[in-house]
């Protein structure tokens, strides 16, 4: 095994270092905004996200976790934008709907759902909106590990399409690197995903982390 010292772990070392100190420092990311919108995001993963639906051009776009609505105005100006993808659906799922995301309701190829993620009837709704289309799904919501994993198990089976991605949000926390006193969330919701029949089908594409060093998400690909 090759030391620190040889220069091998050097660069995933100042990474981490580099990603907590941006995480916790005031929260840089917190305070970006798309369009006016609040987004919660690292800029970077948002330039990989829009590398991905060109890439992939997913029928229906999921999103788990609507906080402000930043994230479904830059998915569905994005799918608007790249041609052959203007029929494709952006669906928002949050327990609460906050004033803002509230706004875009009504919009063209925009359905943002209030309930719980993991309740049937938003499911049933969800099903309704994409009749079987492939979806690219990102999980965004409560980031307990419990939650996160029975989101996997439900919406793992609407990846259909070999190269499409399921992409669980800040698996960071924990610890991995930020946020050390989290507790089990998302990372650990992965892990054990991981390990059932419905993980097999997927693998983290740890090509996106070698683009910019780091990155908030794990990019979980259809095999």
């Amino acid at each position: 095994m090759k030391k620190i010292g040889d220069g091998a772990h050097i660069p995933k070392l100042i990474s981490s270092m580099f990603h907590f100190i941006y995480y916790h420092q005031d929260k840089s990311w917190e305070k970006y905004t798309y369009m006016g919108y609040p987004i919660l995001q690292n800029p970077m993963d948002l330039w990989l996200y829009q590398e991905i639906i060109n890439e992939t051009k997913p029928e229906c776009i999921i999103v788990t976790g609507v906080a402000f609505g930043g994230m479904l105005l830059y998915f569905l100006n994005i799918t608007q934008t790249f041609v052959g993808m203007s029929d494709t659906e952006v669906i928002g799922i949050d327990i609460e709907l906050t004033k803002s995301a509230k706004n875009l309701i009504g919009t063209p190829h925009l359905h943002i759902i209030e309930g719980s993620s993991t309740d049937k009837k938003v499911i049933d709704k969800v099903n309704k909106i994409r009749k079987f289309k492939s979806a690219m799904v990102i999980l965004d919501s409560d980031h307990k590990e419990p939650h996160v994993f029975r989101e996997l198990e439900l919406y793992s089976p609407m990846i259909r399409r070999k190269g499409c991605y399921l992409v669980v949000e800040d698996t960071n926390l924990n610890g991995h690197p930020v946020n050390p006193f989290w507790g089990p969330g998302p990372y650990e919701a992965v892990s054990r995903f991981s390990h059932t029949e419905q993980g097999t089908h997927f693998y983290a594409d740890n090509d996106i982390w070698s683009k910019n060093l780091f990155t908030f998400h794990t990019w979980l690909k259809r095999i």
